[in-house]
């Protein structure tokens, strides 16, 4: 489990843990990855109101969507809610073609955003820009990639999903870094 209890916070990476995490047997796996492409947010698993919802945008079954709503339910009661969001209930007299927002901009991932830079240099101004663009209700990403996990792979995926690309232009950004994959590698 995530270890924010506000399921509106959550990154991508931990939606994922929570999926994997639920007990849904040997396809949780499978489910995980699948939200994990759709590049599901806390924001967006909460804005699903229906099972339709999730079947649409994670490609899932009807039973396996149906189980997830229940659980993410039951978890934003064991937890108060999520934060001082509205959080959708599932099984509500809601039309399934709509979708519940928890923010002023409807249907914005955490990749609306992606913030380029150098963390020795910058990542104080990084997260200042981040903060005043979740203010003016966006979404912003900086690279969170979990310890092991694949940083070429998730920073590529997040910078296609990405609606505008900002870059912190810092003396050495773009230059080749000690680590396999920097910002010269995601200039390219």
């Amino acid at each position: 489990v995530p270890a924010s209890t506000n399921m509106e916070e959550w990154t991508v990476d931990q939606v994922t843990a929570f999926i994997s995490n639920m007990g849904l047997g040997q396809s949780a796996a499978e489910f995980a990855a699948k939200f994990d492409k759709a590049i599901v947010s806390g924001e967006e698993l909460m804005s699903y109101a229906s099972e339709e919802d999730v079947m649409e945008e994670v490609d899932i079954p009807k039973k396996a969507a149906r189980l997830i709503l229940k659980q993410r339910d039951a978890y934003l009661a064991k937890v108060g809610g999520g934060g001082d969001a509205i959080s959708p209930t599932y099984g509500a007299s809601t039309p399934s073609s709509s979708r519940l927002s928890t923010s002023s901009c409807a249907r914005m991932t955490e990749d609306s955003v992606f913030i380029s830079l150098r963390f020795g240099e910058a990542i104080e101004e990084a997260n200042q820009l981040k903060a005043a663009l979740q203010k003016e209700g966006h979404d912003a990403y900086i690279c969170d990639v979990a310890p092991g996990a694949n940083i070429k792979e998730v920073v590529v995926r997040r910078l296609a999903a990405a609606k505008l690309v900002v870059i912190m232009g810092t003396k050495t950004y773009g230059a080749p870094g000690t680590v396999k994959f920097s910002s010269k590698q995601e200039l390219e």
